[in-house]
């Protein structure tokens, strides 16, 4: 009885510890074939994270660099990046001169207007404290002007001349407003350079490159004596 347990207990130890060397390189097998999956998946992810394109400081598009971004991407970025050239940047500081001597206008006309009840008014001319002719309004009367509209094919005229309210300011008229046979234009000037004409073709077009002409030229010739006798 003893021997049979003692076979029986030989056998069931041989048989577990057999079973566990079954088993251990079953374990390492698995462990193995895992090691093996990982570094799979590990060279995979590499390969990915390669091939995974990397955001640049050239591109908003992730490894896109500008030169290789598609064609309409490049002309949007082109349009918006490319530098003004010469020529838009002359028409710029054109158009920001014109206006800053338009504005500049306006502010000295409606100083004028503002103030000029309290100017000093003799015979349609109004000058400031200081003795400085602002404004002058003449109307058909003037052998000059007469003459120039006559020639011009024009009646009735009624002028109103602004001048710079201060001493050493430009000497011609800035700023005509003229009624001329019951017609309205508006003449600026700057330095005695004629800059803009507003004419009451198409209920007021502006022209801001006008050319002079004979009439234009001794309406602001004859203003410009009025500022001289002024002084």
């Amino acid at each position: 009885m003893l021997m049979a347990l003692f076979f029986t207990s030989t056998a069931l130890t041989g048989c577990f510890f057999t079973a566990k060397m079954m088993e251990f390189p079953k374990i390492r097998d698995e462990e193995h074939q895992t090691e093996q999956q990982t570094e799979a998946e590990a060279e995979e992810e590499g390969t990915e994270r390669a091939e995974e394109p990397e955001e640049t400081e050239e591109s908003g598009v992730r490894g896109i660099p500008k030169t290789q971004e598609s064609n309409g991407q490049q002309d949007s970025q082109l349009q918006s990046t490319a530098p003004a050239s010469a020529d838009q940047k002359r028409a710029e500081a054109v158009s920001s001169a014109q206006e800053e001597r338009i504005l500049h206008i306006a502010e000295v006309y409606d100083r004028t207007i503002q103030d000029q009840e309290n100017y000093r008014q003799e015979g349609g001319r109004y000058y400031t404290a200081g003795g400085v002719l602002a404004k002058a309004v003449v109307s058909n009367g003037d052998p000059v002007l007469d003459e120039a509209m006559r020639k011009s094919g024009y009646k009735t005229y009624t002028l109103e001349y602004f001048y710079e309210d201060w001493p050493q300011g430009d000497s011609y008229p800035i700023y005509i407003y003229a009624v001329i046979d019951e017609n309205v234009y508006r003449y600026y000037f700057c330095q005695g350079a004629f800059i803009r004409r507003i004419g009451p073709e198409g209920g007021g077009d502006t022209n801001d490159a006008p050319k002079m002409n004979d009439l234009i030229q001794t309406l602001l010739d004859q203003g410009a004596a009025y500022r001289r006798q002024a002084g």
